[in-house]
């Protein structure tokens, strides 16, 4: 996983220092995003990002960090189990890698085509458990052993120029998760699975500051 982060960075390093034409911004976006589940209830998953841009002719570059959380719930049925519902809340530390083309550009408005890969660290899990008895139980799980998780994001993304300094962009996404970083088999009971969803659909609003 080190070197395949240090083979991008290289890569990225050595195409913009082989460029003149070349624009640098900086953004900071608002993320919402809901995973597809087969079962399960999916609640609205916020975050935040911080992004470095390189803009070269109509190749864009960007990386930054990411902050993001992840929340569903499921209901059970089962009268011969006393658990009525368990929620989940799991917050991420993430590291994009983007690389976006401009395939249309009027005026004040353009187009991009936005893919690349996303390395996520899993930094909490939170759960609550509702039992058929009213009581609940709340749990923080230890995830300091989780290993690095990879997601490769495609996405559309529409830039409005407010003025020589400033765009406003919106991008709705897909991100798909090659490697998880979350158990398959809740660590207490050994028969709950908590899923890692494969596919996940989302919408980005960021302001950008072009130097």
């Amino acid at each position: 996983m080190k070197k395949t982060i240090l083979i991008i960075c290289i890569f990225f390093t050595s195409v913009i220092l082989a460029q003149e034409n070349k624009t640098t911004s900086f953004e900071v976006d608002l993320i919402g995003f809901r995973d597809i589940m087969d079962n399960g209830k999916n609640n609205y998953s916020p975050g935040f990002s911080l992004l470095i841009h390189k803009k070269i002719n109509k190749i864009k570059l960007s990386w930054g960090i990411n902050f993001a959380t992840r929340n569903f719930c499921y209901d059970f049925s089962d009268p011969n189990w006393d658990v009525n519902k368990m929620e989940h809340k799991l917050s991420y530390l993430n590291f994009p890698i983007f690389i976006g083309y401009t395939f249309y550009k009027h005026n004040k408005l353009s187009l991009d085509v936005v893919n690349g890969m996303i390395f996520n660290k899993l930094m909490s899990y939170n759960e609550t458990i509702y039992y058929n008895n009213q009581e609940t139980e709340s749990n923080s799980i230890k995830v300091s052993s989780y290993p690095l998780g990879l997601t490769y994001r495609f996405g559309v993304n529409v830039t409005r120029r407010i003025n020589n300094h400033f765009n406003i962009n919106l991008q709705p996404f897909g991100d798909f998760k090659f490697k998880s970083n979350s158990f398959d088999v809740h660590p207490k009971s050994g028969e709950i699975k908590t899923p890692d969803n494969t596919i996940s659909l989302g919408l980005k609003l960021g302001l950008e500051y072009l130097f």
